[in-house]
Parts: structure tokens; C-alpha cells; sequence
């Protein structure tokens, strides 16, 4: 099943690293902006709630948006959430991390809307199966991260941060290079449902 569509199947592997490196932001954040800036729980509180605005406006902005190729739009999503980890390590100040956070949480949608969109192009059996999958490989990649990356958090959050965001950053850029050489494949595009060649 997953040999017939290798777009989703692009999509899932990265779908599986954002969730990987998704450890280093959930546990080390707190302890980088201790370290780095001297915040404490109140700092982190508003590192969450800049994300979470991000997020509110680009749910807003999503669905009024004539995108691209769906994995293009995907990896272009993830691109973003890497660099934001990368700002996170970099960032010289409280007010640069609330930028980082926001633009984070713009990025989140854009990545869950195009990926369920396309999914929602399959019939109910199929769409189920590759559900489950995505499911899977998700949530054993984020298992995997968490109890490995906070570890490297705990040693250099810093270093963490700045090499959770590279690993990511280059494989949603390496993903969406091989996407777009599979799209020119004549199997790849008989593969596809009719909707998900219109968009």
C-alpha cells in the first residue's frame, strides 16, 4: 500500500522526524531558557502562549490559502519548524523567543491540514491503513525521542536545539526534493486519486 502512494509514504517518514526531534522543544525548552535567558515558569508560560497563538492564526489563515502542491506546502511546513528549533538555541532574548514560538506555531497547521487533506482523498478502508501507520510511526518516533533527547538537552541545550533543527531542516528539504522528482514518474501520478492531482 504504501509502495502505490510514496508521496504519503515521504510525508509519514517525516511526519515520524518532526515528532523525533519534537523532544528536544517539549523537554529542553524550559531548561534553555533557564540557562540562556534566566526565565523561569513564567517565561516558559509565555514561550507556550506565543506558540499558541501562531498556531490560532494560522488555523485562521490556512483554509484561505490557495496552496501549492500538497508536499510541497508539507515539507515547506516542517522546513519552517525547523528553523524555529535552530532560533530557539540561537536566541539572544525573551522577545526572540516569543517571535520563534509564533512563527512555529503558524507552521503547525500547514503541515496537519495538507497531510489529513490528502489522506482525506483516500477511500475509507486505505485512508484507515495509512491513518494507522502515520499513527504508528509517529507516535514510536516521538517514544524514541523522549527518552533519548533529553539527554543531549541535559548536557548542551544549545547544541541540542540548534542540531534537532538541522536534522529536521534538511530532511523536510531532502524530502521534498525526492517528492517532486517522484511526481514526474508515471507510476507515482497514476497512483494518485484524481483530487489529489488538481491540487
Amino acid at each position: 500500500m504504501l509502495r502505490r502512494h510514496p508521496d504519503v509514504t515521504l510525508a509519514v517518514c517525516l511526519h515520524g522526524m518532526g515528532f523525533f526531534v519534537a523532544a528536544v522543544s517539549a523537554v529542553g525548552l524550559p531548561a534553555l531558557l533557564a540557562v540562556q535567558l534566566g526565565q523561569g515558569a513564567a517565561g516558559y508560560g509565555l514561550a507556550l502562549a506565543a506558540v499558541g497563538a501562531g498556531a490560532l492564526a494560522g488555523n485562521l489563515l490556512i483554509g484561505n490559502l490557495q496552496l501549492g502542491h500538497w508536499l510541497s506546502v508539507y515539507c515547506g511546513a516542517w522546513m519552517v519548524a525547523g528553523l524555529t528549533l535552530f532560533g530557539y538555541g540561537i536566541a539572544p532574548s525573551m522577545p526572540v523567543v516569543l517571535a520563534v514560538g509564533f512563527i512555529a506555531g503558524l507552521a503547525t497547521p500547514a503541515a496537519a491540514v495538507t497531510l489529513r487533506t490528502r489522506l482525506s482523498e483516500f477511500g475509507k478502508q486505505e485512508r484507515l491503513r495509512l491513518m494507522t501507520v502515520d499513527q504508528t510511526v509517529i507516535r514510536t518516533a516521538g517514544t524514541v525521542g523522549m527518552l533519548t533527547l533529553p539527554m543531549a538537552v541535559d548536557a548542551a541545550p544549545v547544541t541540542a536545539f540548534a542540531g534537532a533543527g538541522v536534522l529536521l531542516l534538511v530532511t523536510a528539504a531532502v524530502t521534498a526534493a525526492v517528492g517532486r522528482r517522484w511526481a514526474t514518474v508515471p507510476e507515482f501520478v497514476a497512483a494518485e486519486p484524481v483530487s489529489g492531482r488538481a491540487s
